[in-house]
């Protein structure tokens, strides 16, 4: 096998063991990495509509525990969103986006990290649409719709298991909206579907094993919370550098 190929299998396998395990967060590991090996233009289109249709088996597992009006408002208030984001990743230099996505997730990250107590007592819809706004301009922009509505709902009293269940049937939702704002700025290309489908064992494979990392995680009791903020505080810190 080719040693770019095999380089991309496993960043691919990566990103959809973190996805399995968090439920978000495959972009950000994903793309800085495989953009330079595909360009950052058709690396944020495969992973958002490739890595979307993995949240199924995720949904499936949390069904129980999903907030689906919550989802719909965030899901409604991403609509537009899509649309705003999808013009800066054409016109918008990448630094400049990295830049941005960096700030927002570092500063929430330590507010989550250092807070006592959570922000909001309970969901509210201004919140939500805002959230849902951003999410749609991160993940058509960047290809990361997580981290806006991450971090909302880590400032709700959720459980891990609502917020997992919640955001991932946001993200396959979002799937259509975006892949038809990719599809009307010409950014779903030939290279987009050729490497999507080589992506496509290696996400099954990493979601697979991400979700028996989420289940062992509380079967040993570790602070699910916890790790996914400091791995998105780790991540922001990175693309700060990057966009600097």
């Amino acid at each position: 096998m080719d040693f770019t190929l095999l380089l991309f299998f496993f960043i691919i396998t990566f990103g959809g063991f973190i996805k399995g395990l968090t439920g978000f967060g495959i972009a950000l590991v994903t793309i800085p990495f495989i953009s330079l090996i595909i360009g950052v233009k058709v690396a944020v289109p495969l992973i958002a509509i490739f890595s979307a249709p993995f949240a199924l088996p995720i949904i499936w597992q949390l069904r129980e525990y999903i907030d689906w009006s919550t989802a719909g408002i965030l899901f409604i208030g991403s609509l537009p969103g899509c649309y705003f984001g999808a013009s800066l990743l054409t016109y918008l230099p990448e630094t400049t986006l990295l830049l941005i996505l960096g700030c927002i997730l570092v500063v929430s990250s330590i507010y989550c990290l250092s807070s006592k107590s959570t922000l909001f007592s309970k969901e509210n819809l201004p919140s939500s649409l805002l959230a849902g706004f951003l999410s749609g301009v991160c993940g058509a922009s960047v290809g990361a719709s997580g981290p806006p509505v991450i971090a909302y709902t880590s400032m709700l009293p959720w459980p891990a298991h609502k917020i997992k269940g919640t955001l991932s049937c946001l993200f396959l939702a979002q799937l259509f909206p975006t892949a038809f704002v990719f599809w009307h700025k010409g950014l779903l290309t030939e290279d987009v579907f050729s490497y999507g489908i080589k992506a496509i064992p290696a996400l099954l494979l990493g979601t697979v094993l991400g979700m028996w990392g989420y289940h062992l995680l509380f079967k040993y009791n570790i602070n699910f919370r916890r790790i996914v903020h400091t791995m998105l505080l780790v991540i922001g810190f990175k693309m700060i550098y990057s966009g600097i």
